[in-house]
């Protein structure tokens, strides 16, 4: 097996497992990741010293948690303090973890995660077995008075969970972790050879000096007909610069093809913009170790009426932390923390820098609803974001949103030492990124809003449901009756609103069947019992019956209602979709002014779908 092989399968075999260990320690996704892959240019750098290595899981863990102390980590705040609405399950454990000593909690990591006997991982905390056993012992009483289990069995667990938090995590290639472990190695290699060569020719003129001079030949002057002629020398190439001129202008918004004009209302200064320019953001500029950092800002039209475009360019210090940073923003703006934000589409684009997204939105406050949209680019080490909100007027055509964004690439494509892209430019529909700890299940940004209803929706956590509590009457869902397994619901209401119904609010339960034809009989047997509840109960009516297309699947969607008096109806919007094995049940009971047509809900349904593929 060649080198670059077995460094592949050292990666993949130990990466996984590592960076659980080192997330654990630090309680930072980006932390850890950054961490864990200077352990990995580290064991490329020592390839041949590791081969002989006793443990080498133990010798990437002294280096990856060291490196997670550094200086230039030590100033963001634990991802668990940061998290608004996500880990939830998790945030107890980590803040416990963050209290520890540093040796206590690499001790209780070391020997409850990794499973290293107790001799041993003191010996690779540098702790005697004594100490060790009460270090442990300390760990596991502030464990209990955070109330958690603090038995053995119970720790490796709820450490081994934080696994979860990692799986919508970028994955660093080997190939590349490699190539920067052997740049540093030949680096350093150099280094040692200029060194050597030194000593060698301090040593020489030591020696000279200690020689008789001979005479020197007189000097003559140069003849004037033979004038001494310095060569001229190459400047050095210019570093290249960032300015606002790499930023688009007001005609680079006529793409966009709005009927008024743009006009430029501001520019700033580089790092003149500190407070969020958009709801999504938690800070700017979104790379916290940024060189420069522009926000410009146009408007087309006047009043409430009018669209406001924000262009923003970040340039972050290297190829690689600006691809941290493009990834950073997708992820923010993909699983929007801000209320009332619903996202409509998600697609990644191609030939536009060296990765690209485009996101479409609405989101409500109290002038109504805006259409919003957002594209993020990357090139070299610049990130790019437009963000178009259109309140009241429509949203702006994705193509045009696509190729404004192409050409603000092509301007500082050269500066950034990046792509500058190729057509064509297109955009293609993804599921977006699993933004929620719950996997496989909707979250608040994949349900709709409402004009006039600016209280948040607010998710419950998932939990085990024996009793589907997405079933009405009408259809009878039975999971557990029908032989599903891992059944689990959860609820989505927006409990801030005075003025709503009890009953408005959404549920969706998910369970997985043994194989697919049995999770297709069950779905056949909703159906019937849905096209039979008005012969069971006259004051239920199926309104609508549509089939539904979804990846790896099917399904159908429903409207029934409910009489309950003379003057009252209470509608119901179902769902009941199949992807592969697994089975999604989604029940929304809406309010009379609070209402989606038949499309956006089958949009929901959708969603469903495509988060099921997530799980």
């Amino acid at each position: 097996m060649s080198r670059a092989d077995a460094y592949a399968a050292f990666y993949r075999e130990g990466r996984t497992r590592l960076l659980v260990q080192v997330y654990a320690f630090c309680g930072d996704t980006e932390v850890a990741q950054r961490a864990l892959s200077d352990a990995y240019v580290a064991a490329a750098h020592h390839w041949r010293k590791l081969a002989g290595v006793r443990d080498p899981d133990a010798w990437m863990r002294e280096r990856a948690f060291r490196a997670t102390s550094r200086a230039q980590n030590q100033g963001r705040k634990p991802w668990y303090v940061r998290a608004k609405r996500t880990a939830d399950e998790h945030r107890g454990l980590l803040h416990v973890l963050h209290a520890l000593e540093p040796a206590d909690r690499q001790l209780l990591i070391v020997r409850s995660l990794a499973g290293v006997d107790l001799s041993t991982a003191a010996r690779e905390v540098g702790l005697t077995d004594e100490a060790a056993e009460a270090s442990l012992q300390r760990s596991a009483d502030r464990l209990r008075r955070a109330g958690t289990d603090p038995s053995p069995a119970a720790v490796t667990a709820a450490l081994a969970g934080l696994r979860h938090d990692l799986t919508a995590e970028p994955v660093e290639r080997a190939s590349r972790l490699r190539r920067e472990g052997n740049r540093r190695r030949h680096t350093h290699m150099a280094l040692a050879g200029l060194l050597s060569l030194a000593l060698v020719i301090g040593a020489g003129a030591l020696t000279a000096t200690r020689l008789p001079t001979p005479n020197a030949p007189e000097a003559t002057a140069p003849t004037p007909d033979r004038p001494t002629v310095t060569p001229d020398r190459a400047d050095p190439a210019p570093e290249p610069a960032f300015d606002t001129t790499e930023l688009s202008s007001v005609a680079d918004l006529r793409r966009l093809g709005l009927p008024r004009p743009w006009r430029l209302i501001e520019t700033s200064p580089d790092f003149g913009v500190t407070t969020p320019y958009d709801a999504c953001l938690p800070a700017v500029p979104s790379d916290p170790h940024a060189e420069h950092s522009w926000v410009r800002t146009f408007e087309s039209g006047t009043g409430s009426r009018r669209t406001v475009a924000v262009h923003a360019l970040e340039v972050s210090r290297s190829a690689d932390a600006s691809d941290r940073n493009y990834r950073r923003l997708v992820k923010t703006y993909s699983g929007c923390l801000a209320d009332n934000h619903q996202i409509e589409r998600y697609a990644a684009l191609r030939g536009v820098g060296d990765a690209g997204s485009l996101i479409t939105m609405r989101y409500v406050d109290r002038r109504g609803i805006h259409d919003q949209q957002v594209a993020i680019a990357q090139s070299g080490t610049a990130v790019i974001t437009w963000v178009i909100d259109a309140p009241t007027t429509g949203p702006v055509v994705g193509a045009r949103l696509v190729g404004l964004a192409a050409a603000s690439v092509r301007r500082v494509c050269a500066a950034a030492t990046g792509s500058c892209g190729r057509r064509p430019f297109t955009a293609v529909e993804q599921p977006p990124p699993s933004v929620d700890r719950a996997k496989g299940f909707l979250t608040v940004v994949d349900l709709p809003v409402f004009a006039g209803l600016t209280d948040p929706w607010v998710a419950t956590g998932p939990s085990t449901a024996r009793i589907n509590p997405a079933a009405t009457d009408c259809d009878r869902a039975d999971f557990a009756g029908a032989g599903a397994e891992l059944i689990r619901a959860r609820s989505f209401v927006v409990p801030d609103a005075e003025r709503l119904p009890d009953i408005f609010g959404m549920t969706q339960t998910v369970g997985r069947f043994g194989s697919v034809d049995a999770a297709n009989a069950f779905l056949d047997e909703v159906d019937a019992s849905v096209r039979g509840c008005s012969d069971r109960q006259i004051s239920l009516e199926v309104n609508a019956d549509d089939p539904i297309t979804v990846a790896r699947g099917g399904g159908r969607t429903y409207e029934i209602t409910l009489t309950t008096s003379e003057s009252r109806t209470i509608t119901f919007r179902m769902g009941l979709i199949r992807v592969g094995t697994q089975v999604a049940q989604i029940t929304f009971t809406p309010s009379e002014r609070f209402d989606v047509s038949p499309d956006e809900f089958d949009q929901v349904v959708q969603r469903a779908a495509l988060r099921a593929t997530q799980a």
